[in-house]
């Protein structure tokens, strides 16, 4: 009898420790994560930022982060409602983790606004094919319930050491190259190494849904690459990929 009573409070313990585990997994996760869309929250993408910052610290490479945001947010949420609006930063969410690495971090802080956080980046030819894929991606249509949406993002890219060498600095130099790319005449992506004046000398505008081409009056967006970030050669060098191929396939 004895036996059985111990092996119960045994089973019942385990069962209760378990379950306390469990409870605090799941707390941790609600702290540290967006409740709408499963991505990292501001608390846990600055803890991530500051030991991306710490690694390119010790290996020599960098760290990249990125900031984006999406035109028109407010106007469909006013004019569709709060359900689609949701709808759509989900499935950005899910085309933005699509895009990059798994130990990439994506965040979102607030709103439309989202973060991508790059470690291990050897130098700005690694970055423009990413910056490429999330414009691209986040390009194509969605569709939500009745809802048929074409959007758009800015794009504003800092990098870590090149930009600034602590976290807060380079927050504040991709969120301003962000909201550079919005500046006229409007660009899809803009770094923090632009000298604010400084013309890119060559583009690649999207003017047509899946084509890429050259500069011309009409064109509504296009991609820059930063006069800092690399030699002529490399620059010249990531320009042609950039411009190279006339089509793109559909996402990521």
């Amino acid at each position: 009898m004895k036996g059985s009573i111990n092996g119960l409070l045994l089973r019942r313990s385990l069962s209760y420790a378990i379950e306390r585990k469990r409870m605090a997994e799941q707390l941790h996760h609600l702290a540290h994560h967006d409740a709408l869309t499963g991505l990292a929250n501001r608390k846990l993408f600055y803890d991530r930022l500051q030991r991306s910052i710490n690694a390119a610290r010790r290996s020599g490479k960098r760290a990249v982060l990125m900031f984006l945001d999406l035109t028109g947010f407010k106007a469909i949420n006013d004019s569709l409602g709060h359900q689609v609006g949701d709808l759509l930063l989900q499935g950005v969410s899910q085309r933005l983790t699509d895009c990059v690495r798994a130990s990439d971090c994506v965040a979102r802080l607030g709103g439309d606004e989202f973060t991508v956080l790059l470690d291990d980046v050897s130098g700005p030819e690694d970055i423009l094919p990413i910056a490429q894929k999330i414009l691209g991606a986040l390009s194509e249509p969605f569709t939500l319930e009745s809802a048929h949406l074409v959007t758009h993002a800015s794009l504003g890219v800092a990098l870590f050491p090149d930009d600034s060498d602590d976290a807060a600095s380079l927050v504040r130099a991709a969120d301003a190259a962000m909201y550079q790319a919005k500046q006229p005449p409007p660009t899809t992506a803009a770094s923090a190494s632009s000298p604010r004046n400084w013309p890119p000398k060559r583009k690649v505008t999207r003017t047509t849904p899946g084509a890429w081409a050259r500069p011309s009056s009409k064109a509504n967006s296009s991609c820059t690459i930063s006069r800092k970030w690399t030699s002529a050669a490399a620059r010249s060098s990531a320009w042609k990929r950039c411009c190279a191929g006339s089509t793109r396939k559909k996402g990521c």
